[in-house]
């Protein structure tokens, strides 16, 4: 068994990850808004296609759609916002 990646307080790890680029306008919002509602996540910066392959087990970020939201429990557990989010984003 593996240890947590970011384990938060409570030693758990976040269920929320958010993958970008760093200088990334779109990342920036959806961190900014998750700050803001409250949602505990982790950000993990791709900066190189070794970092994307490490990450995300893809080749290259030329071939990622960024930013990738992955969120690791069920949706009725996450506050109403960040849900709305999802679905805008979704859609």
């Amino acid at each position: 068994m593996t240890e947590p990646k970011n384990p938060d307080a409570r030693g758990q790890q976040k269920k929320v990850r958010l993958y970008g680029q760093p200088d990334s306008a779109e990342a920036y919002e959806i961190r900014d808004f998750l700050n803001r509602t409250v949602v505990e996540f982790d950000w993990i910066a791709l900066t190189c296609d070794a970092d994307c392959a490490q990450e995300l087990r893809l080749p290259s970020l030329s071939n990622v759609r960024l930013p990738v939201l992955n969120y690791l429990m069920e949706p009725n557990y996450l506050p109403l916002q960040f849900e709305r989010l999802l679905n805008i984003w979704d859609g």
